[in-house]
Parts: structure tokens; C-alpha cells; sequence
């Protein structure tokens, strides 16, 4: 049973691996246009510190995943889907490990051999949900930034329960190291997206006295010089990008990526928006974490609340409720906010499927696996054949239309873009010109011009795209044009 779990994990996670890398291409979606765009416009225009995107607009998330995509993208000399998205499938992966060893960790039973089925199905229960199938292979920070949180989660509660007492004495060398870890993870997780990094010191000022009875046991987790680490490490974009643009900081970051989601988002006071999207957060997780979030549930009342954290899965308990309750402060709520959320459920929930409710028999793990892989299957085939039938085959008509041009279009030749839209087409191209309209110098060096057809009725196009998405006004869709300029 222990190789069947092995083989179920290895091919949920190729099928979803897999299937998403030869899927549509769905670039245009989610805003990563604007991430890749920066990740451009950080090697062609060496705007380190506040990349542009196409349309001109600055970043308004600390640049981490830039920085690494960048390096991918920069050494492989490829701008294409799958340059741009693995900074963030090689953290979905590396989270995944996390979850199996957190699990086997975590797991109460004697028979050491239940207690790895259990683990194999917790991976196997957090890559086959319908969030993580999606952020997986995505050009956004959001499943990096789960990295760096589940990793601080899993970090700090390996400290946290470790014993202090003279029969088991610490090794302070490797306790050092573990929290040296944790604290660097947590400057990343800031360093990826700011406010969501506040969640792991969160965790250890409420699991402290839980776990050890006192609140003074948060010091052994490093965090008198832990905390301030991990704001150097912070302070290493956050500093220079201050001094360079005060205004900018204050105003993009604090004001679009934490005071914009608490502030009126439907015309509503806060404060009422806030009791009115209350709903979300459960409804989220209970639709995205799809049957293991039933699981989950039923876990919590099997333990019974009175005993939730002094049981061995409490940990895990506290962090998800941690992660709901963080997120209601935004307005706007959003699923992709859940997703460190998703992992310390699946360990509970594998623990419940395998220990409890399958009597600690290994057919339990490998039925659920079987359904985590017909997830898995059946999402796949919404990629594959469902979604291009339902109106969006934008992506790859962006994509096809970029690889039409390479064909045309030198690398060292330069265009000018003018209204193209709100889409990845420029970074396909390895350009970014960071306004919707070229200057006029750029007008007049440019050997070519892309534009939509209908503003160029009397001039014929070298090549003409399918309708690409957000063009006109930002919103309606358009074929774009490929233009020579006139010889000098």
C-alpha cells in the first residue's frame, strides 16, 4: 500500500504538473500581464527597484518573485509561459514536501507505516485541490509567498514542540539553525508580499503559551533576533526603494496593497462591507479546498473544540483559523488569499481520512488519493477541452500571435506600441515600453509598429492576430496589426 500511495502522489502531481505546462495558456488572466511586464522591464529597461508595467503603472507588491523570475528568465534567454510561472511551480512543489514531512511529523500513531500513507496522502490532498491546480503554474507571487509561510508555520511549530526538559535535551546548534531558517523565510515571505508576513509572528505569540504554557516561550523561537532579520531582510529592497521614491512607497505599496483592501470597495463604510463579506472566507475555502475542506470540518468536530489545541493536529488547527480570520480584515476577498491555508488542512484532513475515519487502514489513503487524482483528471480536462470552448482562447491568441512576429521581427529591431492592450504580448517579445502610446522618439526610431487594425484601415498588416483580449478601452477585445515603417 506504502508504494501505491508513493505512485498515486507521483502521478497527481505530474498530472497536474503536466497538464497545466501543455494546457491553454491563460497569461492574460489574473494580472499576471502586469508581473511579467515588470519582470521585463527589469532586463530590458534595469528598473530594479519599481519596475513598470506596459502601461506605465509601478509595482505595488515588494518585487521578490521578479527578482527570481528574472533569473530565470534572464538566464535561459526564453520569454515564454513557462520561464515566467516557474518561480512559482518549483514553490508549489518544494510546499508540497513540506506538507508530506510536516505530516509524518505531526501524525499520532505507533505503526510507522500508517503514518507515511497518511503523510503521502496529505501531498496528495494539497495538490489536488482546485486553488493549488491553479496557482501552481501561475506568473504571480501568491503560491510563493505560501512557500515562505508554510514554511515559517512548519518551522516555528517544530520549535514550539520540540521538549524542553532535562530528559531530552536540545541540540542548541540545530535549534539555531531551524530558527535562523524560520526568521529568513519570514523577511521573504515581506520581501514577496508585504502584510501577509505579519501571519507566522502571529502564529508564535498565540501558539506559544498554548503549546508551553507561557507566553515567554516565544524566545525560543529566535524572535528576539529573528524578528528584526527578518526585517533587514525586508529593509534590502524596502530601504533604497523608499529613498528613491518616498511618495511612491508610501503611497503604492501601503495604499494598494494594505489601506486599498480595507478601505470602501462597493461604496459601503468599512465597516459594513466588512460584515458583509464576513461569508467569504469560509465559502472560499469550503468551494476551493473542494472535499477534503469536508474533511477538514469533520476532523474539527470529531476532536471537539475543548481539546482542538492540546491535540497533536492543533498546530495545524490554528494556523488555518489564523489564516481566515487575517484575511477578513481586507474588503476585498479573494481565494487566492486562502492558500497557506490549504496545507496544514490537508495534513489534518489526511490524519482524519487515514487514522480516524479509515480506522488506520492504508485503503482509506489510497481511495482518497484515487480521488484526489480524478481532481486532478477532471480539471485537466476543463483546461484541455472545456475552457477554449467557453469563450477563452485569449491566451493562446496572444501567445501565436508573438511567435508570429519573432518570425518577422528581429530581436535587436525595435516597436513601437501603440493601444495594444492589457495583455502579455510585449513581454512574449522581450520589449516593454512602459506607456499605451510610444513617445515620439520611440515613434520615430521604431522599425515597426503594432496596432490595432481598425486604426490603421488603410494600411495592410505584415500579420494579423486573432481577436487578443483588452484592447479597446482596456476592455473589448481586438485584432492587432503588424506594421513596417517607412524606410528613411
Amino acid at each position: 500500500m506504502k508504494a501505491a500511495m508513493g505512485w498515486l502522489l507521483a502521478a497527481v502531481a505530474l498530472t497536474t504538473v503536466t497538464l497545466r505546462i501543455l494546457g491553454p495558456s491563460d497569461l492574460n488572466t489574473k494580472d499576471q500581464p502586469r508581473t511579467v511586464a515588470y519582470t521585463v522591464d527589469m532586463l530590458q529597461n534595469h528598473r530594479w527597484l519599481w519596475p513598470l508595467d506596459m502601461e506605465g503603472v509601478p509595482t505595488y507588491k515588494p518585487p521578490l518573485y521578479n527578482y527570481l523570475d528574472a533569473a530565470v528568465v534572464g538566464t535561459t534567454g526564453v520569454y515564454d509561459d513557462w520561464t515566467f510561472k516557474l518561480p512559482s511551480l518549483l514553490a508549489g512543489l518544494a510546499t508540497t514536501l513540506i506538507v508530506i514531512v510536516m505530516a509524518k511529523r505531526m501524525t499520532p500513531a505507533s505503526d510507522k507505516y500508517i503514518v507515511t500513507c497518511a503523510s503521502l496522502l496529505a501531498g496528495i490532498l494539497w495538490l489536488a485541490n482546485f486553488s493549488t491546480i491553479r496557482l501552481i503554474y501561475i506568473a504571480r507571487p501568491d503560491m510563493l509567498l505560501c512557500f515562505f509561510l508554510v514554511a515559517s508555520w512548519a518551522l516555528a511549530t517544530i520549535l514550539l514542540s520540540e521538549p524542553r526538559d532535562d530528559t531530552s535535551p536540545p541540540n542548541p546548534n540545530r535549534r539555531r539553525a531551524i530558527a535562523l531558517l524560520l526568521w529568513i523565510c519570514v523577511g521573504l515571505a515581506a520581501l514577496t508580499k508585504g502584510p501577509p508576513a505579519f501571519l507566522p509572528v502571529i502564529f508564535i505569540l498565540v501558539n506559544a503559551p498554548l503549546t508551553r504554557g507561557r507566553i515567554g516561550a516565544v524566545r525560543d523561537t529566535g524572535i528576539l533576533w529573528g524578528l528584526p532579520l527578518a526585517v533587514g531582510i525586508f529593509a534590502l529592497w524596502g530601504l533604497p526603494a523608499y529613498l528613491t521614491i518616498p511618495a511612491g512607497f508610501g503611497q503604492t505599496l501601503a495604499n494598494i496593497e494594505y489601506v486599498r483592501l480595507t478601505n470602501q470597495q462597493s461604496g459601503n463604510p468599512y465597516w459594513l462591507n466588512f460584515i458583509l463579506t464576513l461569508w467569504q472566507n469560509p465559502f472560499y475555502f469550503l468551494a476551493r479546498f473542494a472535499v477534503w475542506a469536508v474533511l477538514f470540518i469533520w476532523a474539527l468536530v470529531h476532536i471537539k473544540p475543548a481539546r482542538w489545541m492540546r491535540h497533536p493536529m492543533g498546530p495545524a488547527i490554528l494556523w488555518v483559523f489564523l489564516v481566515l480570520i487575517f484575511y477578513l480584515v481586507p474588503s476585498l476577498k479573494r481565494d487566492d488569499y486562502l492558500i497557506p491555508a490549504f496545507a496544514p488542512a490537508a495534513i489534518v484532513a489526511a490524519w482524519f481520512c487515514v487514522i480516524e475515519l479509515g480506522k488506520a487502514r492504508p485503503a482509506a489513503a489510497v481511495l482518497a488519493g484515487c480521488v484526489g487524482l480524478a481532481i486532478c483528471l477532471g480539471s485537466a480536462v476543463n483546461d484541455l477541452a472545456l475552457r477554449p470552448q467557453h469563450g477563452e482562447p485569449f491566451g493562446d491568441n496572444v501567445r501565436n500571435f508573438a511567435l508570429e512576429v519573432r518570425q518577422h521581427v528581429a530581436p535587436d529591431e525595435s516597436i513601437a506600441f501603440i493601444h495594444t492592450g492589457y495583455h502579455p504580448l510585449q513581454s512574449y517579445l522581450a520589449r516593454n515600453q512602459p506607456s499605451r502610446e510610444p513617445t515620439d522618439e520611440q515613434r520615430a526610431s521604431a522599425k515597426w509598429i503594432i496596432q490595432p487594425i481598425v486604426d490603421a484601415p488603410n494600411l495592410t498588416p505584415i500579420v494579423t492576430s486573432a481577436p487578443l483580449p483588452q484592447v479597446i478601452d482596456r476592455r473589448e477585445p481586438a485584432r492587432l496589426g503588424l506594421y513596417s515603417t517607412p524606410s528613411p
